[in-house]
């Protein structure tokens, strides 16, 4: 969807990485994977300069070991390479992760609430 959206070819600016198929280039700038391939990723030492965990409150045993190599990740960082963590979720009780990756770095977004109409039947169906 977000090669659609930016007008780009699957493969090429954005690939993505997924168990029995991968698909991108050396123009690959963006790449969407499942925890599992991010965890295979790390360890055999890819150099992302971003990493961004989406849903981080989905919490399974890959995404408690991605977590942990990431941590790994940001205290060995490479001399003139900043490696960057985002963590993001809708329902995430930050302090916990705050505390377990030792920062106060939090940025808070508001969600927008859309309005609801309740609906009841007079009787059960």
């Amino acid at each position: 969807r977000v090669a659609e959206e930016m007008r780009y070819t699957i493969g090429e600016e954005i690939g993505y990485n997924v168990r029995f198929e991968e698909k991108r280039s050396k123009k690959t700038k963006v790449v969407f994977a499942t925890d599992g391939m991010a965890i295979r990723e790390l360890m055999i030492g890819s150099n992302y300069d971003l990493f961004i965990l989406d849903e981080a409150h989905e919490r399974s045993i890959n995404t408690d070991v991605l977590m942990s190599v990431l941590k790994l990740k940001l205290k060995r960082q490479e001399k003139g390479r900043q490696f960057k963590l985002i963590i993001m979720s809708a329902t995430i009780e930050s302090s916990k992760f705050m505390r377990f990756f030792n920062t106060d770095a939090l940025i808070n977004i508001e969600g927008r609430s859309y309005p609801t109409d309740m609906l009841n039947l007079l009787e059960p169906i």
